[in-house]
């Protein structure tokens, strides 16, 4: 029953985007760097297909090169010193009979490593590697140990729950250059740029991902497809069966109040879906927002709601309609915390508001709010590690902020360079 539920799921993908997943093997381990992230360190794991041809176009013979070609999913292709391996279960068979032992040294994640802790919270997949927020910046996370995956979720005009990292899709795909601009809604602020909510499932369907982090590699950019929430759902149910481990899910939805005042809330939509694929009540798949009514109407199913704290002068979407004036930093406080515990389960906070730095770069004591969280009964996860202005820390440096984090007792961390942080957690114990 197992295996034939993971064939519906990659059925599913498949009919809703034409992919085929492939998995793409690096076996040139002499140019592997197990703490380095996966990509950049030798190891590939997924590509799309979309073609029956296997180009090859840009890759470096005899060194590590991305698969910029297609892959033909009948057959596998070696380029340069990459050996693509298209078929899941080959690659099960490769770690069966050997190959298993070279898992950590590739920075991939093996059964015996899915339940540690704190947790590794793959932000939008690994993203410093694909373009954030395809299935192949998932399944790549997913592969180098990520214990979950953290999705944002917008809403399509027509009510479709996608996965996107800004509400502007010209921002993170090609829409500016496929997409007629998107017509206001009346008595809303005039359109600026294409946002999501103003453009349909036909429309979102059509668009390509493209890298949003300004120096990282453009070379994915158009090669993968902006999925839909359910075909994340629909990967995890497949990797899960591949893995044979728990694949953890945070679900952060944004613009519920646009949604809401629209008629077409969000919430009653991800609930729906959850229980469409047994996902309502699980305790590994959260659910976050940064507004508490839509908190308090996700707690039906039972599944852990985690407050998402924005900008801390800044005060949640929903204040004008529940008249509270407190700021995000004013829920940072022990008596914020106190308050957050009645329509959530965990807080998920930046890297600086648990630890900041001075101008000459050491670091500042740590804040209270690890011990405030739990005097609260909450749970606490921290992201914030990277931004437009750090696309990629130094390795070491990088390693080091996530073992300080970690060492600090919170619940996990949340990033987009999940390799590095798995082994900052392997080395700090």
């Amino acid at each position: 029953m197992a295996d034939r539920h993971g064939d519906v799921a990659d059925r599913q993908i498949r009919q809703r985007h034409g992919l085929d997943l492939a998995v793409c093997l690096a076996v040139d381990i002499g140019q592997i760097d197990g703490a380095e992230r996966v990509g950049h360190g030798g190891v590939l794991p997924v590509c799309c297909a979309q073609s029956s041809v296997c180009t090859g176009a840009g890759n470096r013979a005899g060194g590590w090169g991305p698969c910029t070609g297609f892959i033909d999913r009948r057959r596998s292709c070696r380029l340069g010193s990459l050996a693509f391996i298209e078929d899941v279960a080959m690659l099960r068979r490769l770690l069966t009979i050997g190959f298993l032992a070279a898992a950590p040294a590739l920075g991939l994640a093996t059964a015996a490593t899915a339940a540690e802790r704190p947790a590794v919270i793959a932000r939008d997949g690994s993203a410093v590697t694909f373009p954030e927020a395809t299935l192949a910046a998932l399944d790549l996370a997913i592969l180098q140990g990520a214990d979950s995956l953290r999705l944002d979720v917008y809403q399509t005009l027509d009510g479709v729950l996608v996965i996107r990292t800004a509400r502007d899709l010209a921002a993170t795909t090609n829409a500016a250059s496929v997409l007629a601009r998107p017509v206001g809604v009346k008595g809303e602020p005039p359109v600026a740029g294409f946002p999501v909510d103003l453009v349909p499932y036909s429309s979102y369907a059509q668009l390509t991902a493209r890298q949003i982090v300004a120096g990282r590699d453009l070379r994915f950019d158009d090669m993968f497809p902006a999925p839909i929430l359910e075909d994340a759902f629909a990967l995890i149910a497949r990797r899960q069966i591949d893995s044979r481990r728990t694949i953890g899910l945070l679900i952060v939805l944004h613009d519920t109040q646009v949604h809401a005042a629209r008629g077409r809330p969000m919430e009653p939509r991800l609930i729906a879906s959850m229980q469409r694929y047994g996902l309502a009540g699980a305790p590994q798949i959260m659910i976050g927002a940064s507004e508490p009514t839509s908190l308090q109407q996700l707690a039906g199913p039972g599944n852990p709601r985690v407050f998402v704290l924005g900008p801390s002068t800044a005060r949640p979407a929903d204040s004008a309609v529940t008249r509270n004036s407190a700021t995000f930093g004013d829920y940072q406080a022990p008596a914020g915390l106190r308050a957050i515990r009645g329509f959530a389960d965990a807080v998920l906070v930046d890297f600086p508001d648990v630890q900041g730095y001075y101008a000459d770069g050491a670091a500042m004591p740590p804040s209270t709010i690890v011990a405030d969280a739990r005097a609260a009964g909450l749970g606490l996860y921290v992201g914030g590690f990277a931004d437009a202005d750090d696309p990629l820390k130094p390795r070491r440096e990088a390693i080091d902020s996530y073992a300080r984090v970690f060492a600090l007792g919170v619940d996990g961390i949340v990033t987009d360079e999940p390799a590095r942080a798995v082994a900052a957690r392997r080395h700090g114990r």
